[in-house]
């Protein structure tokens, strides 16, 4: 038989603002602190009148992450802050980054076949192979040869 989740200590409307202020304070406790972790999260079960499995007594959990409690690293603040950084300088690092402009008849000149070639390859694409199904790597090969030595310009 399969057990259902805990529903743990959600409150009522009667007590929700005292568990929210006691959820606050659980928070501010590391795993150093277990010992009040556990007497403010009785006082949460108390005031939810929830018991643990079984009548058992419930524990809170500290983040595997920050070791603080009150959630899981899945939602742990610190993660979604260093992820946030992240992103952040990521962003920086790109809007650094200047687009090329070819300045050269040589730079053009690539830059133009770039572009052909691309044209090709969505062309090819849109395509698709004489035989319907997909591409085999042979007949990709073949069309685009063919593509490639009808244009001297290309080499």
């Amino acid at each position: 038989m399969k057990r259902r989740p805990s529903q743990g200590c959600r409150p009522k409307k009667a007590v929700a603002k005292e568990v929210g202020e006691l959820r606050a304070r659980l928070s501010e406790c590391h795993t150093g602190q277990w010992r009040k972790a556990q007497c403010i999260f009785d006082q949460m079960a108390a005031l939810t009148a929830k018991q643990g499995p079984m009548g058992g007594k419930m524990v809170p959990r500290a983040c595997r992450y920050c070791g603080y409690y009150g959630h899981s690293r899945q939602h742990c603040p610190r993660i979604k802050q260093l992820e946030d950084e992240a992103v952040e300088a990521e962003l920086r690092k790109i809007a650094q980054f200047k687009p090329f402009v070819p300045t050269t008849d040589e730079e053009k000149a690539w830059c133009a076949l770039i572009d052909e070639h691309d044209r090709v390859y969505k062309e090819l694409c849109d395509m698709g192979p004489a035989n319907g199904k997909e591409w085999g790597d042979e007949e990709w090969k073949q069309a685009w040869d063919a593509r490639f030595q009808s244009n001297p310009s290309w080499a």
